[in-house]
């Protein structure tokens, strides 16, 4: 992928070397000067970007001597370099006022241990075409899908003054993605360097009183969490993660309502809400209130009846309620609040089942069943071809919050029913029939994730269905539903945390967990995100979902096997 800014047929680049441009349409010039055919471009953001991910890993590939060529399902950052530095933050996740003073501070004695003077200047056009070629998909479904990805990607097009502040942070995270896939270690080092610059420029925008609210600004420090996902080796990487979740938590509260007056300032927020709320359930903490306050004057820039809305609005209550009950717990201890915490899951769960069945049309997807299907891919022969990686992306989400709730209920009836009350009836059940009728339901959310991973992963293209050992080079994007091309290594992204919750889960027999775990390791080799392998091996440990991810055990299943 080259960028081309010359508006004229063609840049001039062949001209200057004697060569000529065979298409009369905008092209860059340079694929003649590498041998190839100039394909012109199809619509203004291929003038920018075209994808050409799998010549790319071919090429660093063979470019690394110290790679070896099997390095497609043993690669690893063997480097001496040390993981980054990770920076101290000021709030807290509960804060109901923002900081006042600068959020990020990073100490300044790690610059030159972590930050090689000059990077590589070609590294960095690699990192940016990665990225805005794999992780900034818009599909036909979104103006929404992931859009501060996009955004950033735009903004670097429209050279604003946000292109400082992001930059370097595009840069990590695309570098990183692209050293894990392929094991080069000279671009893992670079990448690093890339996310101590970009720590930098972020530090210098949050104390500049003209930017420190800018898109821009919130938009780096979510790139930065993006980055400790690439790279994590461990719960260091999840706490950082989750001290830029805070950050990003804490710009939200400083830039006020009026971020809610363009569609990106609305479409961050509620990314950001959506990270909260994952950190919230990985490290068992509530939704702050203070979140909660602002989302309230948020709500009249948003639909009621938006799915999405409607789904957050359910997902916070659901998270308050399953760090209340505490699920890792095995002793009885909510004494007289257990029933009503039991009515109310149950209602919760009621409300999530008429939120599937009020979805319109343009959510169906098609269940494709083949005895026979490679079992590496579809799910006991079972994978769902959705219209849009958007579609997938709610409705996972949904499933997750009806494996949160039935956790929830089954920790309430297992623990605190079973002991107190077990032969009274509950909305016209008992003991043991809400038990099954709970068990039945987290077992079929499970199973449908878990069909639905195959298209996300990129193995669905044209309703049909391929073998793994097509996508052992990445191509990039993938084409699904016979119309719109999907990013797979986005894909990936939607689908790894929630994954992890379908495969955690404790009423998993052992196959379905080592099913869950593969295909977490296969996403690390095929979309570079570091924190699947972690999570495989979680879940391989029997940490179940509830558990707290910064916890010690986590260390301790980590070998050294999490940078392959």
């Amino acid at each position: 992928m080259v960028y081309c800014g010359k508006p004229s047929p063609n840049c001039g680049n062949c001209r200057a070397r004697k060569r000529r441009c065979d298409k009369a349409v905008p092209s860059c010039g340079q694929c003649v000067r590498m041998g190839q055919v100039c394909p012109g471009y199809r619509n203004p953001t291929d003038l920018l970007f075209r994808n050409e991910t799998t010549r790319i890993v071919q090429r660093v590939r063979t470019s690394d001597p110290t790679t070896p060529p099997t390095s497609t399902s043993t690669a690893r950052d063997d480097s001496p370099t040390p993981s980054p530095p990770t920076h101290q933050v000021e709030w807290t996740r509960n804060s109901h006022s923002p900081p006042t003073s600068t959020p990020f501070q990073m100490p300044t004695n790690h610059i030159n241990t972590y930050s090689p003077a000059a990077p590589p200047a070609g590294l960095a056009h690699l990192g940016l075409n990665y990225f805005a070629a794999n992780f900034a998909y818009i599909g036909p479904q979104s103006g929404a899908s992931l859009v501060y990805l996009r955004y950033a990607v735009d903004e670097l097009h429209s050279r604003s003054r946000g292109v400082t502040v992001m930059a370097p942070a595009i840069n990590a995270v695309g570098l990183a993605a692209l050293a894990n896939i392929t094991g080069n270690r000279m671009i893992m080092r670079s990448a690093r360097s890339y996310y101590v610059t970009a720590l930098q420029t972020t530090n210098e925008a949050l104390r500049d009183p003209k930017r420190f609210k800018d898109d821009a600004t919130i938009v780096s420090i979510l790139l930065l969490g993006f980055f400790e996902s690439m790279t994590c080796i461990g719960s260091d990487s999840f706490q950082a993660w989750a001290r830029h979740i805070d950050g990003a938590t804490s710009l939200l509260l400083q830039r006020g309502i009026s971020q809610f007056e363009t569609q990106v300032g609305q479409h961050i927020f509620q990314e950001v809400c959506s990270y909260l709320l994952t950190s919230c359930s990985r490290l068992r903490q509530h939704f702050p209130e203070s979140i909660l306050n602002l989302r309230k004057q948020a709500s009249e820039h948003f639909s009621a009846d938006e799915p999405s809305w409607m789904l957050s609005t359910l997902y916070i209550e659901i998270i308050g309620l399953f760090n209340k009950v505490d699920v890792s717990r095995t002793d009885s201890f909510l004494d007289d609040t257990w029933e009503a915490y039991l009515k109310r899951a149950m209602e919760l769960d009621d409300a999530l089942v008429a939120l599937f069945h009020s979805l319109s049309e343009t959510w169906n997807y098609t269940v494709h069943v083949d005895a026979s299907a490679d079992p590496d891919v579809a799910y006991k022969g079972r994978w769902h071809d959705f219209s849009d990686m958007w579609v997938g992306r709610y409705l996972n989400s949904m499933r997750s919050c009806r494996m949160f709730i039935g956790l929830t209920i089954h920790s309430l009836i297992h623990r605190e029913w079973a002991i107190r009350e077990p032969e009274k009836e509950i909305n016209g059940m008992l003991y043991g029939a809400l038990s099954a009728s709970t068990t039945q339901n987290m077992t079929m959310m499970r199973d449908d994730m878990l069909a639905s991973t195959a298209l996300m992963m990129g193995y669905v293209r044209n309703g049909q269905l391929y073998s793994t050992s097509s996508l052992e080079i990445p191509s990039g994007r993938a084409r699904g539903a016979g119309t719109d091309k999907l990013s797979m290594a986005m894909g990936c992204y939607f689908i790894f945390w929630h994954l992890y919750v379908a495969g955690s889960l404790s009423i998993n027999p052992p196959e379905v967990r080592r099913w869950a775990a593969a295909r977490l390791r296969v996403i690390r080799r095929i979309a570079g995100i570091q924190k699947t392998t972690i999570l495989a091996q979680a879940i391989d440990a029997g940490i179940t979902i509830g558990f707290h991810l910064t916890d010690e055990r986590l260390d301790d299943v980590c070998s050294p096997e999490a940078s392959h």
